[in-house]
């Protein structure tokens, strides 16, 4: 089952990787928490952190405490898997289907979702044992796509990642999509001195093509 979290707010935002410029763990801080701040404000509370950003991860975490919800993404080796593991974050998105990954993460009881593309390499993923498989990059294949591998893969879960606007997240949601994945679309320039305002809007469409309880999706 997927963690509560992602069932709840059903979009995860990934913050983009560290630049050299925030290499200091302050310097990190200080890029973070204003724009992580725009998006709590606006709705948004469920978000995946860098691997890269794990010296912060706990204090990001307390510093939102029960206002959001944070995971790691950005794995693709066991060493690093296991220090993602000891921050006990809500969720892992790894970076390809490695079974062995899988199974660490959830054998540690942390959601552990595996990245696949074609109907072909979804289906085996989904064999895992994880609650999701993420199709990335989501982009890739065109707004008919959700609704093919609906037809394929009937009662697969898969949650899209990479590249995603507020529109093509939509038309995931029209599909029946239980979650999907903003990056860069959404954060736009806003981790790299860009206009928060400009966040604040963009949050706020990215929030509104989320299916509403009341809506019954």
């Amino acid at each position: 089952m997927l963690p509560e979290c992602i069932q709840q707010s059903r979009l995860i935002v990934l913050l983009d990787r560290r630049r050299s410029e925030d290499a200091d763990r302050d310097a990190r801080l200080g890029v973070l928490v204003p724009v992580l701040e725009v998006m709590v404000q606006e709705g948004l509370r469920t978000f995946g952190l860098d691997s890269g950003d794990l010296d912060v991860f706990a204090e990001v975490r307390e510093i939102f405490d029960e206002r959001a919800d944070f995971g790691l993404y950005n794995v693709d080796d066991h060493d690093r898997m296991a220090r993602m593991v000891e921050q006990r974050p809500a969720f892992i998105l790894l970076n390809n289907d490695d079974p062995d990954l899988v199974w660490h993460g959830q054998g540690q009881g942390i959601a552990t979702l595996p990245a696949a593309l074609t109907p072909n390499e979804i289906g085996r993923a989904a064999k895992l044992g994880a609650p999701a498989v993420q199709v990335m990059p989501a982009d890739l294949f065109g707004s008919s796509f959700p609704d093919q591998l609906n037809q394929v893969l009937p009662g697969v879960v898969t949650i899209p990642r990479g590249g995603l606007g507020g529109w093509a997240i939509g038309r995931w949601f029209e599909a029946g999509a239980q979650a999907c994945i903003a990056d860069t679309n959404l954060i736009g320039d806003s981790l790299n001195g860009g206009n928060l305002s400009h966040l604040r809007d963009r949050a706020r469409s990215f929030r509104d093509v989320i299916p509403s309880a009341e809506a019954g999706e």
